[in-house]
């Protein structure tokens, strides 16, 4: 009985083996890879993505930290939340994805921001009993005047543009220049009554620095 299973065993191996040997073989002619010379591609003139508007959290979060913690109120609550539909927040019922655009409506809204916020920044600052309390006029103090504090202040200058804008400027930049032309305009058009002596009000100019800091671009976009 073994020995019938053995020889059954080898019946079938050599079977396959001539069926094996029967198989045509398969020639595939290999087709040659054509290759062109390579395309130039555009890949701009700039080594970064294009810049994207900050969310309305976001800019409500970079307003308060740059300030020191002072959000914009507008109705007796915050106005960004107050504004928020408005505004293209995404309220996950009819949009569900933020409007990012810069709008007129946008911009209208965040210069409103900024002058309620600056206002408030601005009494702070010249109403502080200490230099430690101040978070805007850190490199200048509030009696500096150009020409004679033209160093503080440009210091002081480029101390905000690195907190609003994340920008270093270097002393002696041409950068500055156009913040200290505004400062002086405006200080020199909003006169202050001082003891009966005419002057000018370089509150309202420190203001309107803040004011505009706030509404450039490189404050609101990343």
């Amino acid at each position: 009985m073994r020995q019938r299973s053995v020889m059954v065993v080898g019946l079938l191996i050599s079977v396959s083996m001539l069926l094996g040997c029967e198989r045509e073989q398969v020639m595939v002619d290999p087709t040659p890879a054509e290759v062109s010379e390579p395309e130039p591609i555009d890949i701009g003139d700039q080594p970064y993505r294009p810049r994207r508007r900050m969310d309305i959290e976001q800019l409500d979060q970079s307003i308060q930290r740059v300030t020191g913690g002072i959000e914009w109120r507008s109705g007796g609550r915050n106005g960004f939340s107050r504004f928020a539909s408005m505004l293209g927040v995404a309220e996950y019922v009819e949009r569900t994805v933020e409007d990012r655009s810069v709008s007129v409506l946008f911009l209208k809204f965040l210069n409103d921001a900024s002058r309620d916020v600056c206002e408030r920044l601005m009494n702070q600052e010249f109403d502080a009993e200490s230099e430690a309390e101040k978070v805007f006029l850190v490199r200048a103090s509030v009696e500096d005047r150009l020409p004679e504090g033209q160093e503080r202040i440009e210091a002081n200058l480029r101390y905000l543009l690195m907190r609003f804008h994340g920008r270093f400027v270097a002393e002696g930049s041409t950068e500055v220049n156009p913040w200290s032309e505004m400062l002086e305009q405006v200080a020199a058009e909003a006169v202050a009554e001082d003891e009966g002596d005419a002057e000018p009000d370089y509150r309202a100019g420190w203001e309107s620095v803040c004011v505009g800091l706030i509404n450039h671009p490189d404050f609101f976009t990343y």
